[in-house]
C-alpha cells in the first residue's frame, strides 16, 4: 500500500469530485453518498492527525479531537454491524488489510526490544525508522536511449518577445473598434454546462484575482471586483462546491474569452509553436472581449492569454511526460524478456 496515493484517494477533492460528477448524472456514480461521505471522513482524520507545530496539536474540546472520535464511532459501528451480521465481512476489512496491519505493528513490538508495548513517541521513531529502511530499490534510470531526436522542443527563451508582439496585435486590433460579444462568440448553452465548462470557470477565478491584484485602476478594479457568493449558474458548480466562501466567480465576458481560448489550446496543443498559433488565430479572427478600461485593455489582454496558454502548456506537459514515463517503463520491462 502507497500512503502517498491512499491519501489521494482519500482526500477532499477526491469526495468533492464524487459529487461534482454525480449531480452531473455521470454514469456509475448513482448512490455514492456514502462513499462521498467515507472519503470525507477519512479525510479529516488524516487532517486532524497531520500536524507540524506544538499549537496545531489536539487539545481538550478542539475540532481534531472530535473528528477522531467521530472516525472512531464509525470503525466500532462498522465493526458491531459485522456482528450483528447487518453486513458481511468482505464489507469490513479484508483479510490482506487485516494481516498487513497486525504484521505492522508485530514488527513495532518487536524492534522495541522488551517493551512490546511502545509509548508514542517511541512508536513514531520506530516508524520513521522502518519508514526509510529498504530492502530492495528499483533503479531509477536504465540502458536505454532515445532514438528519435528529431522532436520538436518549445523554446520559452523568447517569451518576453512574442509578449510584446502580442501586444503589438492587439493594439492592431483594438484601432479597428470593438466588436460586440454576442457576435463574437458562438452561442453556448449553460443549462447544459459540461465538466471541461465547469473548470475553465473555476480557473476564471484564479486568473480573475491575479489581474486584480495588479491593475488597480478604478475601472479595473470595478470589472474584477468578482462575487465569492454561489451562483445558480451550471457553470459554477465545481466552485461552489469547491469554495469554502472565498473562491471568485469570474465576470460573465471574462469566462467566455478564455473558454474561447481553450477551444484553441486543445485544437493547437499537439504543435511546438502552440502559442504562437493560438496567439494569430485570436488575432486574425479580430476575436475580443469588451473591457471597459481604455488604457489597460491591450495589458490585460496580453496577460490572459499569456497567463492561461503558459498554464494550459505546462500542464499538457505534465501530462504528457507522465504517459512518457508509463511507455518507457512498460518497454522497459518488455526487454528484459528479449536475449540480446
Amino acid at each position: 500500500m502507497s500512503v502517498k496515493l491512499a491519501t489521494q484517494v482519500l482526500s477532499q477533492s477526491m469526495a468533492d469530485g464524487i459529487k461534482f460528477y454525480r449531480e452531473s448524472q455521470c454514469a456509475g456514480l448513482g448512490g455514492s453518498e456514502e462513499t462521498e461521505e467515507f472519503t470525507r471522513l477519512f479525510n479529516n482524520c488524516f487532517d486532524a492527525l497531520n500536524r507540524k507545530f506544538s499549537k496545531e496539536g489536539i487539545r481538550e474540546n478542539s475540532n481534531d479531537l472530535i473528528v477522531l472520535q467521530n472516525t472512531i464511532n464509525f470503525i466500532n459501528a462498522w465493526e458491531q454491524n459485522v456482528k450483528n451480521g447487518l453486513i458481511s465481512k468482505d464489507d469490513f476489512l479484508t483479510s490482506n488489510t487485516a494481516d498487513g496491519l497486525r504484521l505492522f505493528f508485530g514488527t513495532v513490538r518487536q524492534a522495541s526490544g522488551p517493551n512490546d508495548h511502545p509509548s508514542t513517541p517511541t512508536f513514531i521513531q520506530i516508524y520513521k525508522i522502518l519508514s526509510v529502511y529498504s530492502i530492495l530499490k528499483p533503479p531509477t534510470t536504465g540502458n536505454c536511449e532515445l532514438l528519435n531526436t528529431d522532436v520538436p522542443k518549445i523554446n520559452v527563451s523568447e517569451r518576453s518577445k512574442k509578449i510584446k508582439v502580442l501586444k503589438d496585435l492587439l493594439d492592431t486590433c483594438i484601432e479597428k473598434g470593438n466588436i460586440e460579444v454576442d457576435s463574437v462568440f458562438d452561442d453556448h448553452n449553460y443549462y447544459k454546462a459540461s465538466a471541461v465548462d465547469c473548470v475553465v470557470y473555476y480557473v476564471c477565478g484564479y486568473i480573475t484575482r491575479k489581474l486584480a491584484k495588479r491593475y488597480k485602476c478604478e475601472e479595473c478594479t470595478t470589472y474584477f471586483n468578482s462575487s465569492t457568493i454561489a451562483s445558480a449558474n451550471p457553470v459554477a458548480a465545481l466552485t461552489n462546491i469547491k469554495s469554502k466562501g472565498w473562491l471568485l466567480h469570474p465576470n460573465h465576458n471574462l469566462f467566455e474569452f478564455i473558454r474561447y481560448i481553450e477551444d484553441l489550446f486543445t485544437q493547437y496543443c499537439k504543435y511546438a509553436d502552440v502559442f504562437e498559433l493560438t496567439v494569430n488565430h485570436i488575432t486574425e479572427n479580430n476575436k475580443q472581449f469588451l473591457f471597459p478600461c481604455s488604457l489597460h485593455k491591450t495589458d490585460v489582454m496580453s496577460d490572459i492569454i499569456t497567463y492561461y496558454i503558459t498554464m494550459r502548456m505546462r500542464q499538457y506537459s505534465v501530462f504528457q511526460n507522465r504517459e512518457q514515463n508509463k511507455l518507457s517503463s512498460k518497454k522497459k520491462k518488455l526487454s528484459k524478456l528479449v536475449n540480446t
